[in-house]
């Protein structure tokens, strides 16, 4: 019987070490966030990623690119990694690395209903949410001084 997920893992291991590693963690990230968007209010939410200190690792160091990179691999797998985890995961993982950046949710109506999306931006830049950003209005932006 074949493992499910077999070519995820494939694609996985032959990943250099470091980007490999930063993957795994946004994995955690991603499902801890996926689950706690569900259990947690927003505000709850937002007051305990900022708290979250950098790490003392040299190996928890990661460029907001990589951050997007390791999001995006770490999204194809789970199913719940939408966009607002996938911001929060994200921006965890920037704290993680001593970096803070922006998680902002913006709304739009599209045929009498109203569609929201979130994305994480560092220093101007979009880290995750950038395929579609353009066509919502920011609402709340949860901004962090730097670290």
């Amino acid at each position: 019987m074949p493992l499910p997920y077999r070519h995820v893992i494939d694609r996985a291991r032959r990943l250099p070490g470091r980007e490999r590693a930063h993957a795994l963690r946004a994995l955690a990230w991603l499902i801890a966030a996926s689950l706690a968007v569900r259990i947690v209010p927003f505000a709850t939410l937002r007051r305990a990623i900022a708290r979250i200190p950098a790490s003392r690792s040299p190996r928890a160091l990661l460029t907001p690119a990589e951050c997007g990179t390791a999001i995006r691999r770490a999204g194809r797998p789970w199913p719940g990694a939408r966009c607002l985890p996938q911001a929060i995961a994200g921006y965890c993982l920037l704290r993680r690395a001593g970096l803070t950046g922006t998680v902002t949710v913006g709304a739009r109506k599209q045929e009498q209903q109203l569609d929201a999306h979130a994305w994480l931006e560092y220093d101007g830049a979009i880290i995750t949410g950038a395929d579609v950003v353009d066509r919502y209005v920011p609402l709340v932006a949860a901004e962090h001084p730097k670290p």
